[in-house]
């Protein structure tokens, strides 16, 4: 045991958060420091601060569309953009996994079961334990299915985080970037040198797609388009 929750301990320290005022007229605000709380126990290979970082973006848009998640493993990033979408009252939120891991890679999506066939019904538990299971669109199956179940949609917030190769991310672009609205946002996760393919897909995203803004945060990648 304790050799996996090293495996999956945060990659970020942080002081205890001062908690917020309460309002004199009684209205709630979300603190992402409590978001950060209630999702500690999830596994995650995502940063407390990467997570905050979705859920601001995603929340703070006022552009209106649903939200995509492209891997979502055990939940711990759908728990920030599901509660952004939920809490800004903006769009649907979709979690796109098939819960078999990465060709190849398969052993670093473990938890429990060595098959991974826990993978899909520990990521509903830990959405119904944060009471956000009313609030995802599970499409537990390849990227191109769920690209065909989502014709028709309109997207302005897209997270990337499943195949890193060039052609997994080049794939992914391919699917659901003719989805995105104008002043769409597209995050893509692990932007780094470990990850060399998801790096030229970007770069050749940039050099051939007309894009409006982009910048780096920790590793990650923002797209405007």
């Amino acid at each position: 045991m304790r050799g996996l929750l090293a495996r999956f301990a945060r990659r970020d320290a942080a002081p205890p958060p001062i908690p917020m005022p309460p309002l004199p007229s009684g209205r709630r605000i979300t603190s992402v420091d409590d978001l950060v709380r209630s999702a500690a126990p999830i596994p995650s290979m995502l940063s407390a601060e990467a997570g905050k970082f979705l859920y601001a973006l995603c929340y703070m848009q006022t552009l209106p569309g649903d939200v995509v998640e492209i891997g979502s493993w055990q939940g711990y990033s759908t728990s920030f953009l599901a509660r952004a979408t939920r809490d800004s009252g903006n769009g649907s939120f979709f979690a796109i996994d098939h819960f078999r891991g990465n060709v190849g890679k398969e052993d670093r999506y473990v938890v429990g079961r060595a098959d991974l066939s826990d993978l899909r019904s520990n990521f509903e538990r830990n959405m119904r334990s944060l009471a956000l299971w009313e609030s995802v669109t599970l499409l537990d199956m390849p990227d191109e299915e769920a690209a065909r179940r989502l014709e028709g949609h309109h997207l302005r917030f897209l997270f990337v985080d499943g195949d890193h190769t060039r052609a997994g991310v080049e794939r992914d672009i391919r699917l659901f970037f003719p989805m995105l609205v104008p002043g769409a946002i597209a995050v893509f996760d692990d932007f780094s040198a470990r990850f060399p393919g998801l790096v030229d897909a970007l770069d050749h995203l940039l050099a051939t797609t007309p894009v409006r803004r982009a910048f780096g945060y920790r590793n990650t990648l923002v797209v405007l388009v």
